[in-house]
């Protein structure tokens, strides 16, 4: 039925259809066909009207399917605004005056125009949580519709993927003030907890290949 479902989704893809176009284009058993719409429409992948006594599909379009359209765009938006604040920075360096280390204690001044670039930095990275943050927790209340449970991973990762490079990118360009970053931009935690998330992936994707062989 699966693969039957993933047909009749490419082919609405392309526009509404009957259901006797559909089992045309097809060319399935027609119970099984029935009984795959009928499923897919409870499931709410799909929209039904009767037309000139026929039976018409289309594909359900929801608050979720306009926010995974829009949601790459989103991670690209806030990435880019974060790639945009870190050129800017190399404008302002060195960042801080006044350093002390005291007792391996940090004391520093921010120049005024690195401190709105690196809170508007921290902002884009809290964006992009958040938007992680939010996938994850409806998908908890179970209020996403099962069709878009394939890729509720994949942009969790973006996200991810999206955070990681716009940190490293910043701690590489001001590499001898890291700690003071991390410090000051409250992601440090985010950092090492997203770091042991890939040492443990890391681990069991090994695992899984020494039990291959």
């Amino acid at each position: 039925m699966k693969d039957l479902k993933d047909q009749i989704i490419q082919t609405l893809l392309q526009g509404e259809s009957s259901v006797n176009d559909l089992h045309r284009k097809l060319g399935v058993n027609r119970n099984k066909l029935t009984m795959t719409y009928k499923q897919m429409i409870k499931d709410g992948y799909l929209n039904k009207e009767d037309e000139d006594n026929k039976i018409i599909l289309s594909l359900r379009k929801t608050d979720f399917d306009q926010f995974f359209e829009h949601f790459d765009s989103v991670v690209d938006f806030y990435f880019d605004l974060a790639n945009r604040d870190i050129l800017t920075l190399r404008k302002y360096k060195p960042l801080f005056k006044n350093i002390k280390n005291t007792s391996g204690k940090f004391q520093y001044t921010f120049k005024p125009e690195a401190m709105k670039l690196l809170n508007s930095i921290a902002e884009q990275i809290n964006y992009l949580f958040q938007s992680s943050a939010a996938l994850t927790y409806a998908e908890t209340l179970e209020i996403i519709p099962k069709k878009f449970k394939g890729i509720i991973n994949y942009h969790n990762k973006r996200c991810i993927e999206s955070t990681k490079s716009i940190i490293e990118k910043l701690v590489h360009e001001h590499k001898e003030f890291e700690a003071i970053i991390r410090d000051h931009v409250s992601w440090g935690y985010g950092y090492k907890l997203l770091a042991q998330i890939e040492k443990v992936s890391q681990n069991s994707k090994n695992k899984k290949t020494r039990t291959l062989h």
